[in-house]
């Protein structure tokens, strides 16, 4: 689960203090009342004692002038009502908060104020965002964008926009979040000269950070940061100690939790000055992680993760709560307290449930999973990962742009690897019920679908199930590894069906493969006695085809291995590449993705020189790894087309600089072409999962 982050979310405003202001928004008062001299007296008196702090007293003069004119005033006992909902809100008071926005829309809805009526909708969509009723808050806040948009008020459709991305992010629809980002983005270029254009981008930049976050582009989230923190004007507190801990989790992510956790500290250190239950909440549980997941220091993570649920609960901030749940349930997972675990598992399940959560969905599934797995109990956690895992695909499969697709899968690999474990440990114990061809499934969902987002889904189809793939055989042989939570797995597939190898323990076999692929990066030859050990575990007992080709679909670090380069398993002193011709493949799936069709119209598809930046205001990923390692034009490589295609003749499509986009190149590739020739710089992944 990768939800620490939070995003930033707005209440409309039209006049603020700085020291008033909440952790995600402007503070609305509602000013422009109507009434008898002595009634606007009595509602200018509660405000004045809210701008001044004494919020006590405000709330019970709000509710002393609600009472005196809700029949004759309705417009002043709405604003009333609007701005005790606010200081319930901004004191994580959620539920008295609702009561009394409820109130205020019913009034709202008697007179025809749309203006106030929007606001209205707006902030009861922010208490019901932040009770978990995603869907009801959604609307409230499509609401009022709708009445700002006939309006003309591109301020507070800015604001909705904001607050619907932020609901996005929470309840999981990342491909949502960040439409409505762009959008957000959209009307700020179009305002370039609006006071309120600064704070509007600013927010957008953090929000599109939490979302890159979620989906593991951590270096596309600190540029994201970066460019909010670049705006102009000063930041205010809550937001300044909001952005700390998002910036936090992107240290710790990137391999630095001691600056995460000065970050960390400091955020909570100002969520408790300016009295937010929820931030602090938030900010103890990004405390907690860093000292459990990176330092450490289980017994100090423990006590922060309870004191942020404590909070959570407090607050009635159910999408904090799920978090804090389902963290502190892995803390207790980990040191075996299984009873414990599996509770707080199925408490964040069920609020994720009632809440619309998807992400506290998947995490929660997965949790329970392992505890099942915990407990020897395979069937059970093969059932709950497989639920965990149709929850994955709902997300992703929204997501867009497709670039991002692969991050956020990539980031979920663990799940697989999970799964896939389980459905082996079924095998290990009835070995003729079939569990051997759904670890298979399993692996194909998990390595075809790396493909698909690599590729495009139109090219590249989808998983293929061993009798499909079976089928289109003559005499080759694919060979699939997987590796799993512990066991590295082989599959063998022929015309002669489907056959699983549990290799053994991962690790001793991928720590071999390592040291061979350092020995030959480094112009060095590798141990023979690696090579045939390799040879052993990884082809041993299988009957490699006399004739046809070799496929091989590697995984994890297998993929750094030249297989060509083991011993032929007969014993004699020759390699496999001297018996077979050897090829590569994400997935079994995928050499079936492609069925022969005619000849390809094109004799050669071909990119070079790429451009690397985009000159916009929120860089594309490939710009950031440019950034990064320092990257520069090639162009050298344009020159190879030319060489090309003196070679080859034509007709060829040749794509250079501004038109050699990722999009184009898959357009150019989908009908095919019997060359296809890539002229740019490289960079490799190597994270786990990647």
């Amino acid at each position: 689960m990768n939800c620490e982050t939070r995003p930033v979310r707005e209440l409309d405003s039209r006049r603020t203090r700085p020291e008033q202001l909440s952790r995600f928004s402007w503070l609305l008062l509602a000013l422009c009342l109507v009434g008898a001299p002595g009634e606007a007296q009595t509602i200018e008196e509660a405000i004045e004692l809210h701008l001044a702090g004494h919020l006590d007293q405000a709330l019970e003069a709000y509710r002393a002038v609600a009472s005196a004119t809700e029949s004759s005033d309705p417009a002043v006992a709405a604003a009333a009502h609007t701005n005790a909902c606010l200081i319930r809100m901004n004191r994580s008071e959620y539920e008295s908060a609702l009561e009394l926005c409820e109130a205020a829309l019913r009034l709202r809805r008697r007179i025809d104020d749309s203006p106030r009526l929007a606001r209205t909708l707006n902030n009861l969509g922010l208490t019901l965002q932040n009770l978990g009723r995603y869907e009801e808050s959604r609307d409230r806040f499509l609401e009022a964008l709708e009445i700002n948009r006939q309006s003309g008020d591109a301020l507070s459709s800015a604001q909705n926009l904001g607050n619907l991305s932020g609901l996005a992010i929470q309840a999981g629809n990342y491909g949502d979040a960040l439409e409505r980002i762009a959008q957000v983005i959209a009307l700020t270029d179009a305002h370039a000269e609006a006071e309120w254009r600064t704070s509007q981008r600013r927010i957008a930049f953090l929000n599109r950070g939490v979302v890159l976050e979620k989906l593991g582009a951590f270096r596309a989230a600190l540029a994201s940061y970066r460019h909010a923190l670049a705006e102009e004007g000063a930041v205010e507190p809550g937001l300044e100690a909001l952005l700390k801990v998002n910036l936090g989790v992107v240290y710790r992510n990137l391999g630095d939790p001691v600056r995460a956790l000065e970050l960390f500290e400091e955020a909570a250190a100002a969520y408790r000055r300016l009295d937010q239950p929820s931030g602090l909440s938030n900010a103890l549980l990004n405390i907690a992680l860093a000292r459990h997941l990176n330092l450490e220091e289980p017994a100090a993570a423990e006590l922060a993760y309870r004191e942020a649920l404590e909070l959570a609960r407090r607050a009635g901030d159910r999408p904090e709560e799920i978090q804090d749940l389902f963290y502190l349930a892995s803390l207790l997972l980990e040191q075996g307290r299984l009873d414990e675990a599996e509770e707080l598992f199925d408490g964040a399940l069920s609020v994720a449930e009632a809440s619309g959560s998807a992400e506290g969905r998947w995490s929660a599934l997965t949790g329970l999973g392992r505890t099942a797995a915990a407990r020897n109990q395979p069937a059970a956690a093969a059932r709950l990962f497989e639920r965990a895992l149709d929850v994955i695909e709902e997300v992703r499969a929204e997501l867009a742009p497709e670039s991002y697709r692969a991050d956020f899968f990539g980031d979920k690999r663990g799940v697989f690897e999970a799964a896939v474990q389980a459905v082996i440990d079924l095998h290990r114990r009835e070995p003729d019920a079939g569990h051997d061809a759904e670890a298979f499934r399993l692996v194909q969902r998990a390595k075809a679908r790396e493909l698909l987002d690599a590729l495009g889904e139109e090219r590249a189809g989808g998983p293929r199930s061993s009798a499909e793939i079976a089928g289109g055989l003559e005499s080759d042989l694919i060979v699939e590894f997987f590796v799993a939570e512990r066991d590295l797995v082989r599959w063998t597939l022929d015309r002669g069906g489907l056959r699983m190898h549990i290799v053994g323990p991962a690790s001793p076999v991928l720590a071999t493969v390592v040291r061979v692929h350092r020995a030959l990066s480094g112009g060095r030859a590798p141990a023979p006695a690696e090579l045939e050990r390799l040879a052993e575990e990884l082809l041993g007992s299988l009957e490699l085809p006399a004739d046809g080709a070799l496929h091989i679909a590697p995984d994890g670090a297998l993929r750094y291995l030249a297989f060509e380069l083991l011993p032929w398993p007969a014993g004699e002193e020759q390699t496999v590449l001297d018996h077979l011709p050897v090829d590569y493949l994400p997935s079994a799936s995928a050499l079936s993705a492609s069925p022969p069709g005619p000849r390809p119209a094109l004799q050669a598809v071909a990119l070079a020189n790429p451009r690397l930046s985009s000159g916009g205001p929120a860089p594309l990923p490939a710009e950031l790894i440019a950034a990064r390692f320092g990257l520069r034009d090639l162009p050298a490589a344009e020159e190879e087309l030319a060489s090309l295609e003196r070679w080859l003749g034509g007709p060829n499509l040749l794509l250079r600089g501004e038109d050699a986009t990722k999009r184009a190149f898959r357009d150019a590739v989908r009908d095919g072409a019997r060359v296809v020739h890539l002229a740019t710089h490289a960079v490799i992944d190597e994270r786990p999962g990647r």
